[in-house]
């Protein structure tokens, strides 16, 4: 199980599970690819994969929803993310 927090909230965090077995790990952000039209699309979990592991990017954990995929990769990585996601979709300006 994991939780992503803000920053200013790790203290009351690490208080409150510190009678548990837990690892906190910082420098992680999570980019997400959002859209009503990705439902039922198979293989956009593939894309994302292929476009960040084609720009260096690690992926450390993923979630999805029906409308939703999210990313957790390191802070440095953040914006070299969003844009090779961004160029990756074709969602620049037409």
């Amino acid at each position: 199980m994991s939780f992503i927090i803000d920053s200013e909230f790790q203290k009351l965090a690490v208080r409150l599970l510190i009678d548990f077995n837990y690892e906190l790990k910082e420098g992680f952000v999570k980019v997400s690819v959002v859209g009503a039209g990705m439902t039922g699309m198979p293989g956009i979990m593939a894309k994302i994969v292929e476009i960040l592991h084609l720009n260096e990017i690690s992926i450390y954990e993923c979630t999805d929803s029906h409308t939703t995929i999210s990313c957790l990769v390191k802070e440095e990585d953040e914006i070299q993310a969003v844009k090779a996601l961004h160029d990756g979709f074709e969602l620049g300006e037409k």
